[in-house]
This record gives C-alpha cells, structure tokens and sequence, in this order.
C-alpha cells in the first residue's frame, strides 16, 4: 500500500520571512478550524473540523490526519508518479526538453514554460504541478488517512490562497 501526502507550498516567500510565514500559517489554519493544536511540543496538529466534510464513507475505522506548515528542504516533488507541469489552460504536459530546465529552478529563476498545444505562457509553479516539483518554503504537509486528500487539498489551496497574498501551489506526493 502507497502512502499518499498532499503539500501545499509558497512559492515566493524570502528566506528571512519563510519560518514567520510557517508560523503564521499554522496558526491560521486553527483559528480557521483545518487543524487542532497537537498535544506534542514538536507533533503535527491533527486535522480539524473543517477537514470533516471530507471524510470517506468507505472508510471502515475513524480517520485520523496531521496537518503542519513547516520550512524543510525547498524541493516539494510528487516521488513515484513524477512527471512534467501541465498547462494550466489545456492540461497539456509541458515537453520533455523542456522539464530539465525545473532542475534549474533548485538554484535559480523559476522557469517559464510555453505550451507547445496552446501557446499559453506560465511560470512552472503557476502550471498545474500536483504530479511534479516545486521549490520553495514553507509547506504544509497533510497526511490524512480516511478522507479525500486530493479534494481536501485543492479546498485547501483556494482557502491559503484568499487568505495569503502569495503564491502557491499543489502537490501531490505518492510513495
């Protein structure tokens, strides 16, 4: 059985700033009821009652789910189902020539990508990249057994994103 974390990762926060807006972040997500301060000093919170309407029917024994917005290494990447950003517009892959320049983006610029289908222009963290990489700090990492992490995420996402003036995106990580 593979395990399945969603990240959800800001993309142009400063060095400087990256543990503040980690900090700020979390306490965010309990105020607005995505996660419930964890009883462990260190611990991830657990998933709050936002996350309910998310929970699986199928799901035989009670979910449980973590939930923490931490500054880690800068490469957030999907593992075993890695692939190239999609076009935002057309959903198409971006071209295999192309995808080595998101090795670049470790130690330089965010790379721009073109759509070679639609002509739509992107920064590769504004394409879609829920199976493929990013760089940047901090991310929140969800790790929820029992519910649609996928959808939980994406929720989550639009909520980040109306709530922080920054960008971020998706990923979703199998191993």
């Amino acid at each position: 059985m593979s395990e399945h974390t969603e990240l959800i990762v800001a993309l142009d926060i400063a060095e400087r700033d990256q543990r503040r807006m980690a900090a700020d972040v979390n306490d965010w997500l309990r105020a607005s009821g995505w996660s419930v301060r964890s009883a462990s000093a260190n611990g991830p919170d657990t998933l709050g009652a936002h996350a309910d309407s998310f929970r699986e029917s199928t799901w035989s024994s009670a979910p449980s789910g973590a939930i923490l917005c931490s500054v880690e290494d800068s490469m957030w990447d999907a593992v075993s189902d890695m692939e190239g950003p999609r076009c935002w517009q057309c959903d198409s892959e971006i071209a295999d020539e192309d995808i080595s320049h998101l090795g670049d983006w470790m130690s330089g610029p965010e790379p721009v990508f073109t759509c070679g289908q639609c002509g739509a222009v992107a920064l590769a963290g504004d394409m879609n990249v829920a199976s493929s990489v990013v760089f940047g700090n901090p991310g929140i990492t969800i790790q929820c057994f029992g519910y649609d992490g996928i959808a939980l995420a994406r929720r989550l996402l639009t909520e980040v994103r109306g709530s922080f003036a920054n960008r971020w995106a998706y990923v979703h990580r199998q191993r």
